[in-house]
């Protein structure tokens, strides 16, 4: 079995637009946390939020997957040229 996704990370332009769409299209009903809105896990699947940035870029999405070794899964991403993107 691969590894889990275990939270999303949906980035837009107008969060309350995208509140809306969200909501509207998958019966979502994301809940205003700061500057951002937690979209809660239903059954059988995972959590997330989304959240609008103010700058580039502003739409996005990230996956974030769970791994049981995150320097291993660093040096792993070389081999498939991979770039970090955050530094946490």
């Amino acid at each position: 079995m691969g590894r889990p996704v275990v939270h999303f990370e949906i980035g837009c332009r107008d969060l309350q637009k995208s509140q809306e769409f969200y909501s509207q299209m998958f019966d979502w009903k994301p809940q205003p946390m700061g500057p951002a809105a937690l979209i809660a896990a239903e059954t059988g699947g995972i959590g997330g939020h989304m959240s609008a940035l103010g700058h580039e870029p502003h739409r996005y999405t990230i996956f974030y997957v769970a791994v049981d070794d995150v320097a291993a899964y660093l040096k792993k991403r070389k081999h498939w040229a991979a770039k970090r993107l955050s530094h946490q």
